[in-house]
């Protein structure tokens, strides 16, 4: 097993950010049990992320690792990621902030290794592995940049990475004004005005990382890394002010539809899913 180095000095950022991961990983302390299910839920989220695994797989099959190569998943959730690597004759490495989280993956797939970390500081010895995958969690990192260049340092040269992101553009967000980006930036303004007035009660909810395909893409160029392929995805979950506008049955039928038609490469919604995937390799 690739070294792990106890007693890692995790990356500092300002106060707000780690307080801020701090209530991230509460939450998902908090909802541990429900995570480790979501992959068989018949909800639209479920779908969506049944749908990602399924191409992350295909991915991984396509490389044609040879049985006993190294992997790392980053975020590893409710271990169902983790699970299906090591059935593919991976030794697999688990890493997750939370400790519920790696109790759901230990029940679930036995001979994965799991490591308590922060992905912003792994704490495993460099170019060790031969794959490493993070599907939802740099979007919740409070410095994403950090947590790719530590992935890019644990995979030998000529490693694979496959990593998901939140799109800033997608369907959903655009169709929303609440989550519209072209009026998010004058609504921050005047709600922070009106929170200095004491109007209004501050905001302590989580902020997203959630670049462009392309503005991520260029990250993992910078980190030293080379974009393979890509893929958007989730076009089913449509609010209005932050509400479902549809049954789930139906947003599962739009979300089916509308993905065909993204995967034509059709404009435009080619690259408006809500989040996408990326898969790159280390360059020598």
């Amino acid at each position: 097993m690739p070294e792990y180095v106890p007693g890692a000095q995790l990356a500092s950022g300002s106060r707000e950010a780690e307080l801020v991961q701090r209530t991230v990983n509460a939450w998902y302390e908090a909802h541990a049990d429900e995570w480790g299910v979501i992959y068989q839920s018949t909800s639209i989220a479920g779908h969506i992320r049944q749908r990602r695994l399924a191409r992350v797989l295909g991915w991984v099959d396509g490389l044609c690792l040879p049985a006993g190569s190294w992997a790392l998943d980053l975020g590893a959730g409710g271990g169902t990621l983790a699970l299906a690597l090591a059935e593919r004759g991976l030794h697999v490495v688990a890493v997750d902030p939370v400790p519920a989280m790696l109790h759901v993956t230990r029940e679930k797939a036995a001979a994965v290794g799991l490591v308590l970390g922060d992905g912003h500081a792994l704490g495993l010895a460099s170019g060790c592995y031969d794959l490493a995958l993070s599907l939802g969690v740099i979007p919740l990192l409070h410095t994403p940049t950090r947590a790719l260049s530590e992935l890019r340092r644990v995979l030998r040269p000529g490693g694979w990475l496959v990593v998901s992101g939140q799109n800033r553009l997608s369907l959903r967000d655009l169709l929303d004004p609440r989550f519209n980006p072209f009026v998010r930036t004058p609504r921050r303004a005047l709600r922070r005005w009106l929170e200095l007035g004491g109007i209004m009660a501050r905001d302590d909810g989580i902020r997203l990382f959630d670049p462009t395909l392309r503005e991520f893409e260029r990250l993992l160029v910078e980190c030293g890394l080379a974009v393979v392929c890509d893929w958007s995805i989730g076009f089913g979950s449509l609010t209005l002010l932050g509400r479902p506008i549809l049954p789930e049955a139906a947003m599962v039928a739009l979300d089916n539809c509308v993905q065909a038609v993204a995967d034509c490469g059709a404009p435009v919604l080619a690259h408006a899913g809500t989040e996408y995937l990326v898969l790159a390799v280390k360059s020598a």
